[in-house]
């Protein structure tokens, strides 16, 4: 079977093994991403608050949830994906 019979044959999984492949990717890129968003001026300024020192700090509790709302996702994924 070539490949294009196979995605003629078979569109539903492939397009689930698109959907899977790219959320696997996503989980690593998420995880870089909150990180470095954080550490970025333009990012703190628009949702950090102004510390004395004149500078923005984004607060612990919204680096938490921001950085722990990935899982969260992914959990939910996994019980949507789930047949």
């Amino acid at each position: 079977m070539t490949f294009s019979q196979a995605i003629k044959l078979y569109p539903k999984a492939v397009g689930w093994s698109v959907i899977m492949s790219t959320a696997i990717i996503m989980d690593g890129f998420d995880t870089k991403l909150i990180g470095s968003l954080f550490a970025q001026p333009a990012f703190a300024k628009a949702y950090g608050l102004l510390q004395p020192d004149g500078s923005y700090q984004i607060p612990a509790p919204w680096q938490s949830g921001l950085a722990n709302g990935s899982n969260v996702g992914q959990l939910f994924g996994l019980i949507i994906g789930e047949p």
